[in-house]
């Protein structure tokens, strides 16, 4: 349980960091960070463990996909055009999403 707890404080500080500079100032990076991590992240750890599919993948590609998900739903569901910028954006933002899944799992360990 503690590393539960641990694993919910740390793995937000990863994507926190890196839009430190993108979004205006730290105090609104983590603000985001910890909001879309806490909106996405608690439904899926709770999902993954009734499931007992718990595994560095599951959380790491289901953090992937959320990542590109926040980034693409303007232009996935509400009729916008796909460009090659928002790709590679989506891409960036999955990646560091990515990388947060994995902390998370490896902090919370089998």
């Amino acid at each position: 349980m503690k590393r539960t707890i641990a694993a919910f404080l740390v793995a937000p500080l990863i994507p926190a960091v890196a839009y430190m500079r993108s979004i205006s100032g730290p105090a609104l990076a983590f603000l985001y960070s910890y909001l879309w991590c806490y909106l996405l992240g608690i439904p899926t750890f709770f999902l993954l463990r009734k499931m007992k599919k718990e595994s560095h993948v599951a959380y790491t590609s289901l953090a992937f996909i959320f990542g590109s998900i926040l980034v693409l739903h303007p232009d996935l569901f509400e009729g916008g055009t796909l460009d090659s910028q928002d790709l590679i954006i989506s891409l960036v933002f999955a990646a560091i999403a990515g990388a947060a899944g994995f902390c998370f799992s490896a902090i919370r360990g089998p």
